[in-house]
């Protein structure tokens, strides 16, 4: 059975429809629909800045590339939830909008970065990821 990898918009304060998440000291409210999958991505990799900090590279497909350009022009400020199986593995935040299809992530550890990524890994091109 395939990973399930799925990617939510969420922000900082209550609104209708939006479900409640504590992160350690805070909580982001986030929008339930996924707006991207696992069938939308095409490559994740643990990789290091020239200076050792470790990041994720995640890359998306033609759709997903397409998808995350429409959602990050109109969500900056916001967080990207994104779950491995029903688990928060990460929750990057949306600057500017991402027209190239490539999200890469800074993490605290390698260890954290290939954690990410094995969970990622095992869902890409997956179509049968829930929508």
């Amino acid at each position: 059975m395939p990973t399930i990898v799925e990617f939510r918009l969420a922000q900082s304060q209550p609104g209708q429809n939006l479900l409640p998440l504590p992160i350690g000291k805070y909580v982001l409210y986030y929008f339930p629909p996924p707006v991207l999958t696992g069938a939308d991505l095409a490559l994740a990799e643990s990789m290091k800045t020239s200076e050792g900090q470790a990041y994720v590279h995640i890359e998306f497909n033609r759709q997903g590339t397409q998808r995350l350009a429409q959602l990050t022009q109109f969500n900056g400020g916001r967080w990207l939830l994104i779950t491995v199986d029903g688990k928060l593995v990460a929750e990057p935040r949306i600057g500017a909008p991402i027209s190239d299809g490539i999200i890469n992530m800074t993490t605290g550890t390698d260890i954290e970065a290939a954690r990410i990524v094995n969970g990622l890994i095992g869902a890409i091109g997956h179509e049968g990821n829930p929508k």
